[in-house]
């Protein structure tokens, strides 16, 4: 069974009255460890696909299953749940809080889970260093390039080891 499973998925916008397809029955499987890339022309789909594979967006119409269970299936809370635990977002735009560090950003999701706080920033400042900011744990956003800031996005994206 694939861990991740998109069936026959679409979703269409609606700009100025006019209905715009952007996802037409897209359908794949993804296994465990496998990793997959998209590539395609500006407009055509991409970030759509990308926001219902992590739940930020429903489809209007397809299935997706991880682990065989149909996500779209699950109440708000437990897709909310699902999303906190299971997934790790590195968006375009890093989305770091300015008025935090670097490791307080990284250190976040856990806090918001309620994890001790000890073994959290131990762990956020371990990925800091896996990044290459081992250096920059007490900088704030607007004192990091961008590329160290998405380096940032993406240990926190992994701080929860999702």
């Amino acid at each position: 069974m694939a861990l991740l499973s998109i069936r026959n998925v679409f979703k269409s916008y609606f700009l100025h009255g006019k209905r715009i397809d952007v996802l037409r029955g897209v359908s794949l499987d993804i296994e465990k460890g496998e990793m997959v890339s998209m590539i395609g022309a500006s407009g055509a789909g991409k970030s759509t696909f990308l926001h219902v594979l992590g739940t930020l967006d429903m489809p209007a119409a397809g299935e997706l299953l991880f682990e065989g269970r149909s996500v779209f299936a699950m109440n708000d809370a437990e897709i909310a749940d699902f999303r906190n635990r299971t997934i790790g977002f590195v968006f375009q735009s890093h989305y770091l809080l300015p008025e935090f560090t670097a490791l307080e950003n990284v250190a976040m999701p856990a806090l918001v889970q309620r994890r001790d706080k000890t073994p959290s920033y131990a762990y956020a400042r371990e990925l800091l260093e896996r990044v290459g900011l081992g250096s920059r744990v007490d900088h704030r956003p607007g004192e990091l390039s961008g590329g160290e800031a998405q380096r940032v996005a993406l240990a926190r994206a992994l701080v929860l080891k999702p």
